[in-house]
């Protein structure tokens, strides 16, 4: 298994590669038509469409030689792409194949059908990077296994963890709902100092201090 610097030694060469070929890594826009999301409730709609533009993180690739499908993730949902040699300019296809890995950010055009397991698919007829990420994912099936790493990198176990995501946002909004409740009867939020046994948090000096009767332990 190539190590974390090996992998962005690759990577930065892919990163140059793209620039060589005079496409930007790192556009400041997008012109995505619909999310993941509505591309999949809305199917039959937006298949009468000539084309569309869906763009996304790439979670897996599979194929090769001249078929390769796509697993985009939007944060709203995913959807599968489908990049064929014969549908793309054979530049724009070698340089997919050369530069795109899972984890980078892909802008897709082309158009909606069904595959022949009736999977939704976009064919994909040109593409651009969004962004070019330099480090990995983790990997698929097993995600982030130790416990303090996910709480240390939340991003990448909301990224990686459907359950978890799913946890995050129900919480934010039950607490937003809370707020907007609570913000409509006058309440004032203020934020106060947890006392805990472990010092955390930003770049403050922590103090300590002393609980008393019943639990006797010093607190930060």
């Amino acid at each position: 298994m190539s190590s974390l610097e090996e992998i962005r030694a690759t990577r930065l060469k892919k990163l140059q590669l793209l620039r060589d070929k005079g496409m930007n890594p790192y556009p400041v826009s997008t012109r995505t038509s619909a999310t993941l999301a509505e591309a999949a409730e809305n199917f039959k709609k937006l298949a009468k469409k000539k084309e569309l533009i869906l763009s996304g993180r790439i979670m897996a690739l599979r194929g090769q030689g001249g078929l390769v499908f796509a697993d985009f993730f939007d944060g709203t949902g995913k959807f599968q792409a489908l990049i064929k040699k014969d549908k793309l300019s054979d530049d724009l296809f070698k340089l997919w194949n050369d530069t795109v890995d899972i984890g980078d950010f892909v802008e897709a055009r082309g158009a909606l059908f069904l595959t022949k397991r009736e999977e939704k698919t976009l064919l994909v007829k040109e593409w651009r990077m969004l962004t070019k990420t330099l480090r990995s994912l983790p990997e698929k099936w097993h995600g982030i296994t130790d416990t303090e790493e996910r709480f240390r990198k939340r991003y990448l176990d909301l990224l990686m963890n459907e359950e978890v995501r799913a946890r995050f946002i129900l919480r934010s909004r039950i607490v937003s709902t809370l707020r907007r409740l609570l913000d409509a009867e006058e309440f004032l939020e203020v934020e106060t100092s947890i006392l805990q046994e472990l010092a955390g948090g930003a770049n403050a000096e922590p103090f300590i201090t002393r609980h008393k009767k019943p639990f006797w332990s010093n607190l930060i």
